[in-house]
């Protein structure tokens, strides 16, 4: 489900946040990371709330934890880890 969608995500992201600076990049970007990965999660069938906890937690991750040059060269495997850690600590992991 969320992992189907992970490049789709970062390459959304990368594009809403373009041609921002500073913090108004970090909160676009942010912001189009939630929005593609709830999209793109609800659209393969994941329900709504479950997409909204599972981006959120994934949002935060990426944004505590890679700086903005890292956001843009996540590739698939680092996505899926967080989209994975995500879904245990929300405990919506697939079954």
């Amino acid at each position: 489900m969320f992992k189907q969608s992970a490049m789709l995500v970062i390459g959304a992201a990368m594009l809403v946040s373009c041609g921002s600076g500073g913090n108004d990049f970090n909160d676009q970007f942010r912001e189009g990371f939630i929005k593609s990965c709830e999209q793109a999660s609800t659209a393969a069938g994941t329900p709504a709330d479950v997409a909204t906890k599972v981006c959120d937690c994934s949002a935060d991750n990426v944004m505590e934890n890679y700086s903005a040059v890292e956001r843009a060269q996540l590739r698939g495997d680092k996505v899926d880890k967080i989209l994975d850690q995500c879904m245990a600590e929300t405990g919506s992991a697939q079954s």
